[in-house]
């Protein structure tokens, strides 16, 4: 059997096999892949992405079947698992451009509108000062005794 999956196991790496024997006859095989952690602020498709690689490979059945059919299974599982790795690849560098074209943005925003701040003079005001306001209140000219 391991003559037939090594090859297909090149295409995955970090993977923890692990089997259980059960009382019937039956085999558990569990294929685990170990991965990278994610960045928490990764987008959504990425976690998605990344839950379908956290996924096992769990199979349980009798020894002849899996002699027959697990080099199959985990060509497939090492297929999905190769391309889903991929994209989630690809996904995390699209996120990456875009935050570095975002900063890069920003910053010539910010450098250009530094730019015309400091070229712009103050303007020099030519209106007239306003006439100064008066200070007797009505009150004050038909009452010069009251405080109010």
């Amino acid at each position: 059997m391991f003559t037939k999956i090594a090859p297909i196991l090149k295409q995955c790496e970090h993977l923890t096999l692990s089997m259980t024997p059960h009382e019937n006859g039956e085999l558990t095989v569990v294929l685990q892949s170990t991965l990278k952690r994610l960045d928490e602020n990764a987008p959504d498709n990425a976690k998605q992405l990344y839950a379908a690689l956290a996924m096992p490979l769990v199979v349980t059945a009798s020894v002849t079947e899996l002699e027959a059919s697990y080099a199959d299974l985990l060509a497939e599982y090492c297929q999905q698992h190769t391309q889903s790795q991929t994209a989630l690849e690809q996904s995390l560098e699209r996120v990456k451009e875009s935050n570095k074209a975002a900063r890069q943005t920003a910053s010539a925003t910010a450098k250009t509108a530094s730019k015309k701040a400091s070229k712009a003079e103050p303007k020099e005001s030519k209106a007239e000062p306003a006439a100064p306001a008066q200070t007797e209140s009505i009150t004050a000219k038909t009452n010069p005794v009251s405080l109010f």
